[in-house]
């Protein structure tokens, strides 16, 4: 499998999500709003937003362009009506309602109605990583340097919440212009989104994309949130290279050579990348989780030092 095989999204590695390769430049965001007290009737929603174009499209859910009744504003609106997968969504919400980080998407409110859920998000003009990456082919170090450092914030972030993305990959991240500076970063799709607790000491549930999947994920053992560095990782060895670090003729042959973990750099385009990427590429990359970098250590890690 190769970099075009990320599209094959799954919640466990038999269920196929829907595809990403229409992924409109257009992303809902995160959670954060106090103003949810009245907002659990259809006639509540209506009266605030004006919903528009569409947008997005999921398996559950449609994602369409919502104008603030009062202010004009615009924000994303995603609409699940598929009552089976509220409990999913609610718990999303939950999740992102405690976050408040700049390479984060920015939820406002959410509207639980007995019809339908309506959650209201930032609206994000930009591209998505991947598709970046397909035009380009692959990054300098000191583009992909800028990347990977805003993840990583991100993701030391999210590690300080005991919080996991669990679906860490290109597609998910967003690379959102500024005039005049680099591109900003957003992480967006927390819906295999989870949280580590007292009562949830660990994560059971395989899920996420399999190119992307940690060893410890890829072998149904139980996990941290460290298989977000992993992914973050192999998403570090593509911009750099333009493939990915694990392929395989199949599902089964994928997973072995993640769990395999070895890192090589075969490819003459490692022969033009500095021996300081290619050292915090194997520490992102390592097989037992106990012994990858954080997200926090990787931060201070001298390639990301080095301006």
């Amino acid at each position: 499998m190769t970099a075009s095989d990320s599209k094959q999204v799954a919640r466990g590695f038999d269920l196929e999500a829907p595809s990403t390769t229409s992924r409109p430049s257009l992303h809902p965001a995160r959670l954060s709003d106090t103003n949810n007290f009245n907002n659990h009737t259809e006639f509540s929603f209506q009266q605030r937003y004006q919903l528009g174009r569409v947008i997005g499209c999921g398996a559950f859910s449609t994602v369409r362009l919502a104008t603030d009744r009062a202010t004009g504003k615009e924000w994303a609106c995603k609409t699940v009506t598929e009552q089976s997968e509220r409990p999913l969504l609610l718990r999303e919400v939950d999740i992102l309602q405690q976050l408040d980080h700049p390479n984060l998407l920015q939820y406002h409110e959410h509207f639980d109605t007995p019809e339908n859920l309506y959650i209201i998000t930032e609206l994000l003009e930009g591209s998505d990583l991947l598709s970046a990456s397909l035009v380009r082919g692959s990054y300098s170090e000191d583009d992909a340097r800028e990347i990977i450092r805003q993840m990583l914030s991100a993701l030391a972030y999210l590690n300080s919440k005991d919080v996991a993305h669990r679906d860490i990959k290109m597609e998910n991240v967003m690379l959102v212009a500024q005039a005049g500076s680099t591109a900003q970063v957003k992480i967006i799709d927390f819906g295999l989104a989870d949280q580590l607790s007292q009562e949830k000491p660990f994560f059971l549930d395989a899920c996420g994309t399999p190119i992307y999947l940690a060893p410890e994920v890829a072998s149904r053992t139980p996990y941290g949130t460290s298989c977000d560095v992993w992914a973050a990782g192999v998403v570090l060895f593509m911009m750099l290279s333009g493939d990915s670090p694990f392929q395989g003729d199949s599902l089964s042959t994928l997973l072995e050579t993640i769990r395999l973990a070895q890192v090589r750099f075969d490819d003459p385009v490692w022969e033009l990348t500095s021996s300081q990427a290619k050292e915090l590429l194997k520490a992102l990359l390592t097989a037992d989780p106990a012994d990858r970098s954080t997200a926090e250590d990787a931060l201070a890690h001298p390639w990301l030092a080095d301006e």
